[in-house]
């Protein structure tokens, strides 16, 4: 009774088998499924069946390496593999049918495709064919460059510590080239002219010494002054440095949040219709 059983079963696989003296090319599975005449509906159509259901894709992201960081530019760019995978309820078929033929490739601008948005700039290579399985199941991978745009923690290193530095020099140089108060008594007896008729460069005595003595407690004062006023400016550049990366940052927090629920907007109203 077993063996009778058993019998059954093999020669009911071998009836199911393809016949071995049967001649099958990709173009019959093409003609089943009429993909050229309906080529259209395949492209702008969801595939599904009933048009409440959505489409379930699953996403698969590798990372591969990392191409260059430029700090100064503030990017850095990598290189990974993005491969989706998802169902079209249209296209199918019976491998027996066919000797056994259960996937092939495609021209990818016949069939619909995911539309995935990457909020970053990205060059992509779109593949020129898709893989296609007797299932109804389609595979496609998209290799990617992304070019990331990072804003770093110039609060900690203070890179602007140089900026300010070659500021202060141009400013003082230039500075140097003018007269000011600043330099009155930079030499003992020189007095800028018109500010007194009766000053003597050889005057002696008492007056002489208590004149020397006055400019230069004056110089001394000047000097005072003028370092005062470049650490204020000093400190001012870093507040208004400060408050630049303070608006920056907002500025991408606001459009990454904009873009989001654009994008959001965008698949609801897509999928509405």
């Amino acid at each position: 009774m077993l063996g009778s059983v058993v019998a059954s079963l093999f020669l009911a696989l071998l009836s199911a088998e393809a016949d071995p003296g049967q001649i099958c090319k990709y173009h019959d599975v093409v003609e089943y499924l009429n993909i050229t005449s309906n080529s259209d509906l395949f492209l702008y159509t969801k595939p599904k069946r009933n048009w409440k259901e959505p489409v379930e894709v699953e996403l698969d992201f590798t990372f591969v390496s990392i191409i260059s960081i430029r700090e100064k530019l503030q990017t850095a760019t990598f290189y990974f593999w993005l491969t989706m995978e998802w169902k079209n309820d249209f296209v199918s078929w019976n491998p027996l049918d066919f000797c056994n033929i259960s996937s092939f490739s495609m021209p990818a601008s016949l069939f619909w495709a995911p539309e995935i948005f990457i909020d970053e700039q990205a060059d992509e290579d779109n593949p020129p064919v898709i893989a296609m399985f007797f299932s109804g199941v389609f595979l496609s991978m998209v290799i990617c460059l992304l070019e990331n745009c990072l804003l770093m923690t110039l609060k900690e290193r203070k890179p602007l510590r140089s900026l300010l530095n070659a500021r202060k020099l141009v400013l003082s140089f230039f500075k140097k080239e003018k007269t000011t108060s600043g330099n009155l008594a930079t030499h003992h007896g020189e007095v800028p002219p018109g500010q007194g008729e009766t000053w003597d460069p050889n005057l002696t005595g008492k007056e002489g010494k208590e004149t020397i003595l006055f400019l230069k407690e004056l110089h001394s004062e000047l000097q005072i002054i003028q370092q005062s006023a470049s650490s204020q400016d000093e400190d001012q550049a870093e507040l208004e440095w400060e408050q630049t990366l303070i608006f920056l940052e907002k500025v991408f927090s606001y459009t990454h949040l904009i873009a989001s629920v654009l994008f959001f907007a965008f698949i609801i109203i897509k999928w509405s219709y």
